[in-house]
């Protein structure tokens, strides 16, 4: 199966603008970066980082996040 580079690219962007949406709605929008992509996932933020991959949508990852925003990202995602 061939990908063109117009499709991979409209893929990330889609990734990109989700992360955006995530950081924007928890309160963290200074802290949203593209840190690393790799063939099995995308890693968005500074302080706190949330990874992506096909198997698991968006998740925080626990060891590079504060508490406040891990309290927010259950609280709003996780409906905790």
């Amino acid at each position: 199966m061939d990908i063109n580079t117009e499709t991979l690219s409209e893929l990330g962007t889609l990734l990109a603008e989700g992360a955006w949406e995530i950081f924007s709605s928890l309160g963290y929008k200074s802290d949203f970066c593209v840190q690393n992509i790799t063939p099995t996932q995308a890693v968005f933020g500074g302080w706190n980082r949330l990874l992506w991959s096909v198997r698991d949508g968006f998740r925080p990852d626990y060891s590079y996040c504060t508490r406040e925003f891990l309290d927010k990202w259950e609280k709003v995602y996780l409906g905790a």
